[in-house]
């Protein structure tokens, strides 16, 4: 006849507390990277948003100067040149930002992959005690 060797309740009931916690601190582990690469994706659309602030500043600046110039040129008395190139300007400027905006917007921060393991592993945790 086999010798089985029993352990106290108190000791199983730690031993599933403590395997309880392990898997809770990996799963908030896996939440801490899930959410650090949403950010670097958040900070990469804020990066892009200034790249082109700089770049709309300085090259469309020139070149607003240049079709004003034309306008000049063309007959258009200077105000009316220096007026219609600035409403341009701003059409323009106010697109590009909403676009990086609707870019920062679209970045989801919740960590759903992570709280859909987490849920499984409760659920999993509940069934089995």
């Amino acid at each position: 006849m086999a010798t089985e060797t029993r352990r106290p309740i108190g000791h199983l009931l730690t031993d599933v507390v403590n395997e309880v916690t392990g898997l809770m601190q990996t799963e908030l582990r896996l939440i801490k990277a899930e959410m650090n690469e949403k950010v670097g994706k958040l900070a990469n659309g804020g990066v892009l948003l200034g790249v082109a602030a700089v770049c709309l500043i300085a090259g469309v600046g020139i070149a607003f100067l240049a079709v004003t110039e034309w306008l000049i040129v063309a007959g258009l008395a200077r105000e009316w040149s220096l007026t219609i190139v600035a409403l341009a300007a701003l059409v323009i400027g106010g697109l590009i930002a909403m676009r990086g905006i609707s870019k920062i917007k679209s970045t989801e921060m919740m960590p759903e992959r992570s709280l859909h393991q987490m849920r499984q592993d409760i659920h999993t945790i509940k069934e089995h005690v």
